[in-house]
């Protein structure tokens, strides 16, 4: 969850107060706080060195300006959820670089508007990437304009006394819904799983090659009968909803990084960098127990030497391609999930 905006959004003091606890200091850079049993920071300086100590940093006591903290704290709202307070200035491109990197790891915006959204503040956001506004929210003193309230998902009036705790609420009830939505995309990827495994044992055993079968219908018995909620794997439910989670932000940063308007080799070679990476991830979770049928570990395959070739030949085009090919593979997951239903 993100905590974006202008320099006058107070994005750290709202931050602090849906923490419950004056956790973030105002002098710090962009920040990422995660739980922990203890305070604890990593922090990336100017520089490019990293510095990691116990407790909560000071941001005078570096040999270089700190760009980025990682804070660990034991707050029980950081075990649900993981919490970006972005700073950046006013200018628009300052603005619109933070709001693309914040999208490539961000399912959940809050935009922390000072006052009532004028026109130059909407156009900031309105050209923000779209992955930002599928589950967004806005902090704001008063109404906004409707045409700027329409653009987000919630609105929060932060005049209110308990917005803080309706935010919470709300919060919690999206973390809820989504990770039921996980567990069921998970469940049909486990299901079926389960099912050409077994029979592609007992073909074995009968020494006869496995033909392509269509998924069973839903009233077929499935060979792994769904579980209550109580009774599910917490290591296979955790892998399943991983590699979702990976698949969906890995496409959605390849494609934004294409979106820019440049044609600098050097963002063609991220672009496939990127792509490598995810494909890469894809795979092992994929092999980390989740066991997928023979035809789509052969569809990774022949993508993951594709790509090796794309990196090699490098350029715009050879990255475009690269994201067609993250589009296959993202195609034939959602269908396997769709015949598994």
């Amino acid at each position: 969850m993100a905590f974006l905006g202008l320099p006058a959004g107070q994005q750290v003091a709202r931050a602090n107060t849906v923490l419950g606890e004056g956790l973030v200091d105002p002098a710090w850079p962009t920040c990422r706080l995660i739980h922990g049993e203890a305070p604890a920071f990593t922090a990336t300086l100017s520089d490019r060195r990293v510095v990691a100590g116990g407790g909560l940093p000071v941001t005078a006591s570096f040999p270089a300006p700190p760009a980025f903290f990682e804070i660990a704290a034991p707050i029980d709202l950081l075990k649900e959820l993981t919490l970006l307070v972005v700073r950046a200035g006013a200018p628009w491109q300052e603005q619109q670089a933070a709001l693309h990197w914040a999208a490539r790891q961000t399912d959940i915006a809050l935009w922390c508007a000072a006052g009532p959204m004028e026109a130059a503040e909407f156009a900031i956001w309105q050209a923000a990437p779209q992955a930002l506004a599928n589950h967004s929210y806005l902090l704001s003193p008063g109404r906004c304009p409707s045409e700027a309230e329409g653009a987000f998902g919630s609105t929060e009036d932060t005049d209110a006394p308990d917005w803080p705790s309706r935010l919470r609420a709300s919060l919690a009830t999206l973390t809820r819904e989504a990770r039921q939505e996980d567990a069921a995309l998970g469940a049909l990827l486990l299901r079926d799983a389960a099912r050409v495994i077994a029979r592609t044992s007992e073909e074995r055993g009968k020494g006869v090659a496995p033909e392509p079968q269509a998924a069973a219908p839903d009233r077929e018995t499935p060979a792994v009968p769904p579980k209550p909620e109580a009774d599910r794997d917490p290591e296979a439910w955790r892998l399943a909803s991983k590699l979702l989670l990976t698949l969906r932000r890995g496409a959605a940063e390849v494609l934004d990084l294409l979106n820019h308007d440049t044609s600098d080799d050097a963002l063609a070679a991220e672009v496939l960098d990127r792509a490598e990476q995810l494909l890469s991830a894809l795979k092992g979770l994929l092999a980390d127990g989740l066991q997928p049928p023979a035809d789509l570990t052969d569809l990774m395959a022949e993508a993951e030497e594709t790509l090796i070739l794309l990196k090699y030949e490098g350029g715009l085009d050879q990255a475009g391609a690269a994201a067609s090919v993250l589009g296959q593979v993202r195609q034939a997951i959602e269908t396997h999930l769709e015949k598994a239903a």
